[in-house]
């Protein structure tokens, strides 16, 4: 009786040091989240007014940065001749200060950074996961706005659709990459009626992937010859100098009547198409949209850099603003 009164007794000590550890545990999580757990402290030099990064009084790092900030999860941001980089939390220059300005994405913890008025996108390591890339549209599940309109960085929304080189992908707000710039192509499916991203398609090399929001893939086909996609979903060929509209299956698409419709280009520009794939006119759009009155479609707008378009039902100038 006495003895297992000692192993219950030793197992309650057990099991309160357990709990008592992922208490502490849970603790130091939190605390590092608050942003408490800053290793270093900075230092300024008497000799050449230089700042440091200084454990207990001892610099680990040069003198040689004209200002050191904490930023946030033991991240500091250095400057020098009014240039920006990353010290991390070994003090390690992960980013060299030669960047214009920088965003800080503690979700994802990583950056945002400019150079020359380009945009790249890095990890926690220091490694360029987009590089060199431009925002053309913003988007959210009920608004497309091209950058060219609002002309600067503005991560009120949601989702950014980006190009790099020649390739298009899609990152949202938090510094994730939810479709990547390997793809030639990317095209966002929209509800026609709330403007509410239905699906995403991705062309590489002829083959498309399609994929719900979830980003699970539900289709693959492949496809020559693509040089768009209409927003019923039917994908505009060139054949020569002939385009024609076709299924995912390469079956052409015959409509009795005419009816206008958009189509995003692999180039990510945006045109007004007639049915039988022929191009209303060889202006190419940042953005085209429908606009309703109640339930009805009453006219497009397009934006053109700065301004805004609007067409009637046939894609036929109502008014320029």
């Amino acid at each position: 009786m006495f003895v297992n009164c000692l192993k219950t007794q030793n197992k309650l000590k057990s099991n309160k040091l357990k709990n008592l550890k992922s208490v502490l545990f849970l603790l130091i999580i939190f605390l590092h989240q608050l942003g408490f757990s800053q290793e270093f402290e900075v230092c300024k030099s008497e000799k050449n007014d230089k700042f440091a990064l200084c454990k207990f009084g001892t610099p680990v790092t040069s003198y040689s940065y004209d200002s050191i900030v904490y930023l946030k999860d033991n991240f500091y941001r250095a400057y020098e001749k009014n240039k920006i980089g990353i010290l991390d939390y070994r003090a390690q220059l992960i980013l060299e200060t030669e960047f214009d300005s920088l965003i800080y994405f503690p979700q994802g913890k990583n950056f945002f950074v400019w150079e020359d008025k380009k945009l790249s996108l890095i990890d926690s390591l220091g490694e360029f996961t987009v590089k060199n890339f431009e925002v053309l549209l913003y988007f959210s599940d009920s608004s497309f706005v091209p950058y060219s309109f609002v002309n600067k960085l503005d991560l009120d929304y949601p989702f950014m659709y980006i190009k790099s080189d020649q390739n298009t992908g899609v990152i949202n707000s938090d510094g994730f990459l939810i479709q990547s710039v390997t793809n030639d192509f990317v095209w966002v499916q929209r509800n026609s009626r709330n403007g509410g991203v239905n699906a995403y398609l991705t062309m590489r090399n002829n083959a498309f992937y399609a994929y719900n929001v979830l980003l699970t893939p539900f289709k693959y086909f492949v496809l020559k010859d693509v040089v768009g996609v209409l927003e019923n979903g039917t994908y505009l060929i060139k054949d020569d100098k002939d385009y024609k509209v076709t299924n995912s299956e390469g079956n052409i698409i015959n409509y009795i009547q005419n009816q206008v419709q958009y189509a995003m280009l692999t180039n990510a520009k945006w045109v007004f198409v007639n049915s039988n794939g022929s191009l209303v006119s060889d202006v190419e759009y940042d953005f085209i949209e429908r606009v309703y009155s109640g339930n009805e479609m009453s006219q497009f707008k397009a934006y053109l850099e700065t301004k805004i378009l609007q067409f009637d039902k046939d894609g036929k100038l109502i008014e320029d603003r």
